[in-house]
């Protein structure tokens, strides 16, 4: 990878930053992708991770759909108490 950014960044002229900031760039952008892939990824890399994952966003939900549910018959009893 770095070979080929050498390359790919060696014959270009536009950029003011040196081979070396260029290649180092490109670097950590290839090391972010993979880290991202991995671990920022469960689904791709653990399914079980992913399961547990998408269970607790679920109940999450539920949780506050319960909560909007409270708020809003709250809000009902005080409007019809206050009117």
């Amino acid at each position: 990878i770095a070979m080929a950014c050498a390359a790919q960044h060696a014959i270009s002229f536009h950029s003011s930053n040196t081979l070396a900031e260029q290649v180092t760039e490109e670097l950590q952008a290839h090391v972010r992708r993979k880290y991202e892939a991995l671990v920022l990824r469960p689904a791709i890399t653990d399914p079980k991770v992913h399961r547990a994952f998408v269970k607790s966003l679920q109940s999450a939900h539920s949780l506050y759909l319960e909560a909007l549910e409270d708020l809003n018959g709250s809000v009902a009893t005080f409007v019809k108490r206050e009117a």
